[in-house]
């Protein structure tokens, strides 16, 4: 079953595949600039509790977005 959530709401260790990244032009381009964009499979590593940083790998490289920006991405999870 396939499930879609924002990278804030994921879980530790949860992983999928984006599916929509709802911010400005220029962020859009500055995360796909990094490896962050439609079609990235990624899994999220960390949170910090409450409103704090979401960390998330994306093949090999490791990004730390904002709490605002990790609710503007959506990823398809797939639960077995």
């Amino acid at each position: 079953m396939k499930t879609e959530k924002t990278l804030a709401e994921m879980t530790d260790g949860e992983a999928g595949m984006v599916v929509r990244v709802s911010t400005s032009a220029v962020l859009s381009r500055r995360l796909s600039a990094m490896g962050l964009g439609v079609g990235t499979r990624v899994t999220k590593t960390k949170a910090l509790f409450l409103r704090g940083p979401v960390a998330v790998k994306a093949g090999s490289t490791r990004i730390a977005l904002g709490r605002e920006t990790a609710d503007r991405i959506t990823v398809c999870v797939e639960r077995g």
